[in-house]
């Protein structure tokens, strides 16, 4: 999937280029990639109530396409868990970051 790979790649970037809350772009891409998900299931649902009903002639072509949806609806998962992974990971560095710059403050701040 090209565009995923593009999203993915361009939300790597996004990442690495900020230094500020990483969160918003990863929770950004998250939501994309839930949206494609829940579009992909229903037109997954509707191409399956269609095959359904037109069980009495070939649908080569409606099987190959719901094959090609639930194919697609596998890899938008694989995607949301890998972002969901990467949110997780970019949360941990921000606390520590938090962390840091918090002992450093109580450090060198004379109050």
């Amino acid at each position: 999937m090209p565009f995923m790979r593009r999203s993915l790649l361009l939300l790597a970037l996004m990442m690495a280029c900020s230094s500020c809350d990483k969160r918003g772009p990863v929770r950004t891409q998250l939501q994309v990639a839930e949206a494609e998900l829940k579009t992909k299931k229903a037109q997954h649902a509707t191409l399956q109530e269609e095959s359904k009903a037109a069980s009495s002639t070939p649908m080569a072509t409606g099987q190959s396409q719901i094959d090609r949806l639930t194919k697609e609806v596998e890899d938008l998962k694989a995607s949301i868990e890998e972002v969901k992974q990467r949110k997780a990971a970019e949360e941990a560095k921000n606390a520590a970051i938090k962390a840091e710059k918090d002992a450093y403050l109580a450090k060198h701040t004379k109050l």
